[in-house]
């Protein structure tokens, strides 16, 4: 998806290409832009993911929907998009009902404990900066390390609010993992863009 979208951009912005075809990928893009925007009005925690797109693996932390956002406002100049991508910002920064910020070493109340071996090994208490995790899962069952962290809340884990179904400890996969792909990439790029603004 994410590499359709940029291929998708680079046509809508090339000059002298097929005109029909720019059209089309330019009139792709701006429905996008506007679905991600419709499914962040959907929801009270305006996130601007696909409304289908369950809690888990980043989709409630990672600024994804920004890297789209951010592109459809320098192309189509709509203030939603710029508006709505900042709103798909917010939550990796702490404006959720815990709190956090997903990005360790920014903010009030960054995370601490990631899995991260580098982090855990250099003898240092903080993590090393600049990574974003996967955050809270809708996951309610599992075996091995997760099953066991799971098994920790009280009240049970199905009882929790999705987006305050996370905890602050090294080692379950699920939520305190992370890729360059799926959460350092496109953090990178939503925060590289609004960075821009403070020139």
């Amino acid at each position: 998806k994410t590499e359709l979208e940029s291929s998708l951009y680079a046509y809508a912005t090339t000059e002298g290409v097929n005109a029909d075809y720019q059209a089309a990928a330019r009139g792709f893009l701006q429905e996008r832009a506007d679905f991600l925007v419709a499914s962040g009005e959907d929801n009270g925690y305006r996130l601007t993911k696909s409304r289908w797109s369950p809690i888990g693996y980043g989709s409630g932390t990672t600024p994804n929907a920004a890297t789209h956002l951010f592109r459809a406002y320098e192309l189509f100049g709509d203030p939603r998009y710029l508006e709505w991508g900042v709103y798909s910002c917010n939550a990796n920064l702490g404006i959720t009902q815990l709190g956090y910020v997903w990005t360790t070493g920014l903010g009030f109340r960054p995370i601490q404990t990631i899995l991260h071996t580098p982090s855990m090994a250099d003898g240092i208490d903080a993590p090393v900066p600049g990574i974003t995790v996967y955050g809270p899962s809708r996951k309610e069952s599992s075996g091995g390390i997760l099953g066991f962290a799971l098994a920790g809340y009280d009240p049970p884990i199905n009882e929790w609010p999705l987006m305050e179904r996370y905890a602050d400890v090294t080692y379950p996969p699920a939520t305190n993992e992370f890729t360059v792909y799926e959460q350092l990439a496109p953090t990178s790029f939503a925060f590289g863009y609004l960075a821009e603004f403070a020139r």
